[in-house]
This record gives structure tokens, C-alpha cells and sequence, in this order.
């Protein structure tokens, strides 16, 4: 789990310019541009939570896609197959409400992170 967040942290550093991240003593550390001369604390909550975010909505957009065309499908075979038309549709729909609680989540967790950060703990 941890070599996944590690690799969530530097995929969002190369993805907003922070240049040579390095992990110290559990803290991650980057410059925020490349002209920077001394490394800053990478914002590792609103790093894991645009990435956490970014991955459940590329996985709601492929379910969202996967079920437009099974309902794309159903609606040119016969009516007796429209049905499965209805329960693709009704997926998508409900694809986009897990993203979205996803977010909810991921939200929560930073909140979390952050009072845990600030107890020291």
C-alpha cells in the first residue's frame, strides 16, 4: 500500500511541476518549480485526494462508457432486450453516484489526515 501512495506522490509531483521529490523520515519533500533552491513539504493530503479523485472518475468514465455501449447495443436488437438498455442506463447512473461519494470519501480522508497532522499523531 505504501509503494501505491508513493507512487501516487510522484505522478501528482511530475503532473503539477514539482521537480527531484525525495521521501525523508515519511516526509516528502520536492521543489515547487525547478528554479526553486530550497524543497518544500509536498501537500501529500491534496495529493493523494486529486489522485484518489482522478482514478475514481477515470473508473466511473470507463463504466459510464462500457454501459452507453451495451445500451447502444440493446437499443438496436428487439424489444424484448430493451430491458437490459434500462439496467445499463440505470448503472451509469449509478456509476456516477459512487464517483461521487468516492469524493466524499476521499475528502473525509484528507480532513482526517490533516487533524491527525496537527496532533501530532
Amino acid at each position: 500500500m505504501n509503494e501505491q501512495i508513493d507512487s501516487l506522490i510522484l505522478n501528482w509531483c511530475d503532473k503539477h511541476g514539482w521537480t527531484e521529490p525525495v521521501k525523508r523520515d515519511d516526509v516528502w519533500w520536492a521543489f515547487q518549480s525547478p528554479h526553486d533552491v530550497m524543497p518544500i513539504p509536498v501537500p501529500v493530503s491534496e495529493a493523494l485526494n486529486i489522485s484518489i479523485h482522478e482514478a475514481a472518475m477515470a473508473t466511473s468514465s470507463s463504466l459510464n462508457s462500457v454501459a452507453q455501449a451495451i445500451a447502444g447495443i440493446a437499443r438496436q436488437m428487439s424489444p424484448a432486450i430493451q430491458h437490459l438498455s434500462e439496467v445499463a442506463q440505470n448503472f451509469a447512473k449509478a456509476s456516477s453516484v459512487a464517483a461521487e461519494n468516492m469524493h466524499q470519501v476521499t475528502q473525509n480522508i484528507a480532513e482526517l489526515h490533516d487533524q491527525l497532522k496537527e496532533k501530532g499523531l
